[in-house]
């Protein structure tokens, strides 16, 4: 016996014309072990130039389930509007986090009234560009696997963590590059090596110093050549400073920006 849930016109709709691109989320149980199987296809989670990582009109509520033999796959926004907070289609910033490891993750949940054998896959089509992502359920990582197996309890919901990530093929025009320099840095407090993400307009010479809390330039001219058009990362080893709060100044031809940072030893 086989039970589909069905999107309102409001959800394909939005779909068909607002996403960049999306992945299908589709799971099944084994009800009860029984070999009667119950679906639910219609999730999608994608990234839009125009959306949020927040709630926003893209992301479409979860419909009721039916009354019994059933399973539901949804998202979980906990800043969701004020009378949802369940997700069907979870629609987050087309932005520069998807080219690095850390990237976007989307927390869904699944959970039936039955307990059994319960199938999650990843559907994803000519659209989506050439990311890594990964599976994570219970502290176990499945990467880029299309589909997983797991063993569902009744009326427990399973936390499925995806994680999309290093997409370093995407156009850089289809990813939003501000004026700004977004300047990152991290670890932050840090005891060693410090990592230095930013973002550039053009392909330049930067300057990267340090200054101590007073103004004392403590590493001087430390110049990164060919640094390129769009996202560029960079590792600088300062075990050599005291512990302390210092100011890390990215300088290019025609912009300056400054982040606090603290050396905890």
């Amino acid at each position: 016996m086989e039970f589909i849930k069905t999107l309102s016109l409001f959800a394909i709709f939005s779909l068909a014309i607002s996403q960049n691109w999306s992945v299908n989320i589709r799971t099944e149980i084994n009800l009860w072990n029984s070999n009667n199987i119950a679906t639910d296809y219609e999730n999608y989670l994608g990234v839009n130039e125009n959306a949020l990582d927040s709630y926003d009109i893209l992301d479409v509520p979860e419909p009721p389930t039916i009354p019994n033999n059933y399973i539901s796959l949804y998202f979980y926004q906990p800043e969701g509007n004020e009378n949802f907070s369940y997700y069907t289609q979870d629609i987050k910033e087309s932005n520069q986090d998807l080219l690095n490891s850390t990237g976007k993750k989307w927390d869904a949940y699944v959970v039936s009234d039955a307990f059994g054998e319960t199938t999650i896959e990843i559907i994803v089509d000519e659209s989506f560009p050439n990311c890594y992502y990964k599976i994570t359920v219970n502290e176990e990582d499945f990467f880029q696997t299309n589909q997983i197996t797991i063993n569902l309890d009744a009326f427990l919901p399973q936390l499925i963590e995806i994680t999309i990530y290093d997409c370093q093929s995407l156009e850089l025009e289809n990813i939003k590059i501000p004026q700004k320099l977004n300047l990152d840095v991290y670890p932050n407090p840090l005891n060693g090596n410090v990592k230095i993400s930013y973002i550039l307009n053009s392909n330049e010479n930067i300057e990267i110093n340090i200054y101590d809390i007073i103004g004392n330039k403590k590493i001087i001219n430390k110049n990164i050549v060919n640094s390129n058009l769009g996202i560029n990362n960079h590792s600088m080893n300062i075990k050599n400073l005291n512990s302390g709060i210092y100011f890390l100044e990215l300088k290019t031809q025609k912009r300056v920006e400054t982040k606090k940072i603290t050396i905890l030893k």
